[in-house]
């Protein structure tokens, strides 16, 4: 070997070990630590806000769909009271009933019993409106 590549290998090899004790020096890693937790930190929040975002999307989207369903249910409903309104005025009016009176009257002189005309005629109009069917 040449007596000048040798030379040349020690002062790298010294200039290397030199930059080596600057990198590792003890009063630095602290700030290298504080320096590496912002960075994961950052990252974290980066990704966090990502994921926030298309939650935000995907409930934009799930409420639009739900505002949809609220609408067609509001409509049926509409059509539903109209139905019940154009029936209603279908009824002949007798003395001494009520045109909202339930119909049990009318079921019983039909062959039924009174108690049981009232219980379903009375209970499906409770039930239209949130109550329990059946019970009078």
């Amino acid at each position: 070997m040449d007596g000048g590549g040798g030379e040349d290998a020690r002062v790298r090899i010294a200039r290397l070990g030199s930059e080596l004790d600057s990198l590792a020096r003890p009063e630095d890693l602290p700030g290298m630590i504080l320096s590496g937790n912002a960075v994961r930190r950052g990252e974290y929040l980066e990704a966090a806000n990502r994921k926030q975002s298309e939650l935000i999307a995907a409930y934009k989207d799930h409420t639009a769909h739900l505002e949809g369903l609220v609408a067609a249910a509001l409509e049926v409903q509409s059509e539903l009271t109209e139905i019940v309104r154009m029936q209603s005025d279908m009824l002949p009016d007798k003395p001494g009933r009520a045109k909202a009176s339930g119909g049990g009257a009318r079921r019983s002189a039909k062959g039924g019993s009174p108690g049981r005309a009232r219980a379903s005629g009375g209970g499906a109009r409770r039930s239209a409106k949130g109550g329990s069917p059946g019970r009078a």
